[in-house]
């Protein structure tokens, strides 16, 4: 292959190697929900969020933690093959509630364990002035799978049938493990390891060894409110980690209200509503193209919260039109402002030599935290039928100390040195 072709394919190969397993893993989730929902009702999906949520939120940070980062890649393969098999046994068991309930509670907790795993394979295999672009990618991947996951999996269920549609599941994770094979280049995160190390001799904190206690990665409010290496620093007094967290409180929010809402407030059809997600996965794959040919982004993340937050408020308030086009915008400024966040974590743990896996495992803790807080607490509002003014200025709100958080954490990466390159 020319050096040109190289130049020109190394984008999209980059965003493939990082994107695969948000997108398999939105097919299995919403596949599962889609026909739970179908064949045993409202109630039994309640249970089937809190099945899948509660075991991972409780145990996967306590397992990923103690997963020496050299094995990384290994652990990560060998979890999609198991995730494999496990989806091909619930194609055929799945017409027992139990086998689904079981499925769900040991592959969410699986997802939860590899999670930090695939965040951290990220560090170890793209160059730091590559990373920002890619973490971009995964953010804009995520978007569009919301998107086309529901799309596919109602096509297949509605055609072929849940049993078909497990099995299509359980042969992309199967593929996505043989791309990881294949894909030699990407390692486990020895290199940032090593640049950790040596951050220690420069005088900068290392996190310590994971705990042996099985408890101590529990989520109680200590690990939860003060994340690794912040030194015992409350979470929302970091620009960094409160960004973090105000993310995921905005996308809980939104993911919890915009079918109740769509639905109930809107008025809109079924159809309307899966074209208007469409223009929030459109706007997602917009950014993960322009983030695949330039590695520095092309809006600032201040601008990319006033997209977020103006496009929900003209979904909210503009009518049939405003709903298209503020989830097209809406889609565009939550890529960017995610993939922005997750590059700031990335520094972040790199400059304190906290362990990758160490910090995506607080990450991805603290966002099942957040997710079964706010989807009860938005069930809850529901049934007291608040007006749309209410809901859409609770949301909005939400965006000032959001903004607040992403503009200090600007002055703070600004006046910050960037960490140590490894050698």
């Amino acid at each position: 292959m020319t050096s040109l072709a190289r130049m020109m394919l190394a984008p999209l190969e980059r965003w493939a190697r990082c994107s695969t397993a948000p997108l398999v893993a939105w097919l299995s989730f919403l596949a599962i929900i889609m026909y739970v929902q179908q064949a045993y009702g409202s109630a039994a999906s309640a249970v089937v969020f809190l099945v899948q949520t509660v075991p991972a939120l409780l145990a996967a940070r306590s397992v990923s933690d103690r997963i020496p980062s050299r094995a990384a890649r290994k652990y990560w393969v060998w979890g999609h093959l198991v995730l494999s098999a496990m989806t091909a046994a619930l194609a055929l068991t799945h017409t027992l509630f139990a086998s689904v309930l079981a499925y769900v509670a040991l592959s969410m907790l699986l997802k939860a364990i590899l999670s930090p795993l695939y965040m951290s394979l990220i560090a170890g295999s793209v160059p730091q002035e590559q990373r920002r672009s890619t973490m971009t990618g995964v953010g804009a991947a995520g978007s569009i799978a919301i998107v086309i996951a529901p799309a596919l999996g109602g096509l297949l269920l509605s055609t072929v049938g849940p049993g078909w549609l497990f099995a299509v599941n359980a042969a992309t994770y199967a593929l996505v493990a043989v791309i990881m094979l294949a894909r030699q280049q990407i390692r486990s995160p020895e290199a940032a390891q090593a640049g950790a190390d040596q951050g220690s001799q420069a005088g900068q904190p290392v996190e310590p060894p994971a705990p042996r206690s099985p408890w101590s990665s529990l989520p109680s409010p200590r690990s939860l409110l003060f994340g690794p290496g912040s030194g015992g620093r409350f979470v929302l007094k970091d620009p960094v980690l409160a960004t973090w967290v105000l993310l995921l409180l905005v996308g809980a929010l939104l993911n919890g209200m915009e079918t109740p809402f769509s639905f109930d407030v809107l008025g809109v059809t079924q159809a309307e509503f899966g074209w208007i997600l469409s223009c929030f996965g459109l706007g997602g794959l917009l950014v993960l193209i322009l983030s695949s040919v330039r590695d520095e982004p092309f809006i600032g993340p201040r601008w990319a919260v006033v997209m977020y937050a103006g496009g929900l408020a003209a979904w909210m308030v503009a009518g049939p039109v405003g709903a298209y086009l503020g989830f097209f915008v809406a889609g565009m400024g939550g890529a960017l402002i995610s993939g922005w966040t997750r590059a700031q974590l990335d520094l972040w743990s790199e400059s304190r030599g906290v362990r990758a896996q160490l910090m995506w495992g607080w990450a991805n803790q603290t966002m099942l935290f957040v997710n079964l807080l706010t989807y009860t607490a938005v069930s809850v509002a529901f049934s007291f039928h608040p007006s749309s003014t209410v809901l859409a200025g609770a949301i909005l709100l939400l965006f000032i100390p959001f903004f607040v958080c992403v503009a200090a954490n600007l002055r703070q990466s600004q006046s910050t040195p960037p960490p140590p390159a490894a050698h």
